[in-house]
């Protein structure tokens, strides 16, 4: 099989050649050895040569996904990712004990998440990144019913599947505690300083009834999307009564009932800096639960 060197990877100066597939790296020993202890190791175990000939090593990887984990370990060079090679990056990774590999691929999803929310979700699970993996939860949250019919669905750890569930069981249970307190708890500490000769009395009882009405709405919706129900509480109040849509207090009253009841209830991270109450949609999704501290230190998880 004819063999071409790589165009970005082969170094007149290396002293170790690689060949994977149709492709060799001539690359430097030094330089893979201290990103690697695998390489290290692999290296140590090439005899010596009278000849000074550069050793060759056959690698049975993918030369392409190969050449990503090369531009990630070469100063000056930076690797591409995309969801077509992340997974096959993040296996080439765990294969050689390259910890910032799991840096790069949780830099990526810091926003590629949004696409693909499960995947990067079932990615972050099976090779353990705790960021990626709580804010993709999110959006699987959001659409819970969905994603659950998903092969992806299956393929998740039975901790995470878990996780899931009970966090979407807890969520819809607490969503009927909160229902039952604002319907059996009018708004009568209700304190707006709209003026003008209205009576106060008659502002808390129309308010009272549209909250009432927002209850109605999400407890007949099918889908219970947080994000959606988190919208219909919170959205502008009778935008064709000017005493409530005049009333931020009312909507601020609302917010602190509901994160009483839903404390882990916030917005995505990227959208953190608007700290709005509008942006706080998903529900809040905890750690993995193979994270054992606040540093985040890996632990032995079930697969």
């Amino acid at each position: 099989m004819a063999v071409t060197p790589s165009t970005k990877h082969y170094y007149d100066d290396g002293d170790v050649i690689l060949i994977v597939e149709e492709t060799t790296f001539c690359v430097h020993y030094l330089v893979l050895s201290l990103a690697s202890h695998a390489f290290k190791d692999m290296f140590a175990q090439i005899s010596s040569s009278k000849e000074r000939k550069i050793p060759e090593i056959h690698l049975t990887d993918s030369s392409e996904v190969f050449e990503t984990l090369l531009d990630h370990i070469y100063p000056g060079t930076s690797e591409i990712l995309h969801w077509r090679n992340l997974e096959k990056f993040l296996e080439l990774g765990e294969k050689y004990f390259i910890q910032s590999v799991k840096l790069s691929a949780e830099k990526y999803l810091k926003t590629a998440f949004l696409e693909k929310p499960l995947i990067a979700f079932l990615l972050a699970d099976k090779y353990g990144l705790p960021k990626a993996y709580k804010e993709s939860s999110k959006l699987v949250l959001d659409n819970f019913s969905s994603y659950t019919q998903m092969p992806e669905f299956k393929m998740l750890s039975a901790s995470a599947q878990l996780q899931l569930l009970e966090t979407f069981w807890k969520y819809e249970e607490f969503l009927r505690f909160l229902a039952i307190d604002m319907l059996r708890s009018p708004l009568t500490t209700h304190n707006c300083m709209i003026s003008g000769p209205q009576n106060p009395q008659n502002h808390v009882e129309l308010a009272t009834k549209e909250l009432k009405n927002r209850i109605g709405d999400v407890l007949s919706s099918r889908s219970n999307k947080p994000s959606k129900i988190w919208e219909v509480l919170t959205k502008k109040y009778c935008e064709n009564d000017e005493n409530l849509a005049s009333c931020p207090a009312f909507v601020t009253e609302i917010v602190l009932k509901f994160r009483s009841f839903l404390m882990n209830f916030e917005g995505l991270e990227i959208n953190k800096a608007l700290e709005t109450t509008e942006d706080y949609l998903y529900v809040e999704f905890l750690r993995p639960i193979w994270y054992h501290d606040e540093t985040l230190t890996p632990i032995k998880r079930e697969m």
